[in-house]
């Protein structure tokens, strides 16, 4: 764990930062009482890594990496990329875009050094909201742990599909 390194994100990372991201998504969220299909989940993480769905990544971040209002990492294991977060900060709000560690690190304390890190950005007298899947269980609990507090009556649809729910952590006074 001691040998992870937490580091800025550069466009060389995107296909294995977006491999890693799909197949968290592919371990996380497909679930068909909700309504969200495996078939779906998996269809839609394959285009990530397509060449076209690199390239349309490059166009979406050409403003991020870099940028002073996101903060933009991957976490690095002998090479391999395990994590990233991302987390914007805007006159309106502050907004945790993503936080997703492969399956494997579980429970190594990865997600928390991630969090720490976006949290040490941020401005810890402002609210800071995200969205979560809504029966990602773990997750909830995982953010909860830092202070974040579901908000009621936010329930929408990700891609109109995915159900998720804002949760937010109130700033200091």
């Amino acid at each position: 764990m001691q040998d992870i390194i937490i580091r800025d994100t550069t466009v060389e990372d995107l296909l294995p930062l977006r491999t890693m991201h799909g197949q968290s998504w592919r371990d996380t969220y497909p679930n068909e009482k909700e309504g969200v299909p495996r078939q779906w989940v998996e269809a839609r993480t394959a285009a990530w890594i397509t060449p076209e769905g690199i390239e349309q990544s490059k166009e979406h971040v050409k403003d991020i990496y870099g940028h002073p209002e996101h903060l933009h990492k991957v976490a690095v294991d002998d090479g391999k990329i395990v994590g990233v977060v991302h987390v914007a900060k805007t006159a309106e709000k502050q907004h945790l875009h993503a936080l997703y560690i492969a399956k494997e690190y579980y429970g190594t304390g990865l997600a928390g050094r991630l969090m720490d890190t976006a949290l040490k950005w941020t401005d810890p007298r402002r609210l800071i909201d995200l969205q979560v899947v809504t029966y990602n269980e773990r997750a909830k609990a995982f953010y909860r742990r830092y202070g974040f507090e579901e908000k009621p009556g936010t329930e929408e649809k990700f891609a109109e599909v995915i159900p998720v729910i804002t949760m937010e952590r109130k700033g200091e006074a």
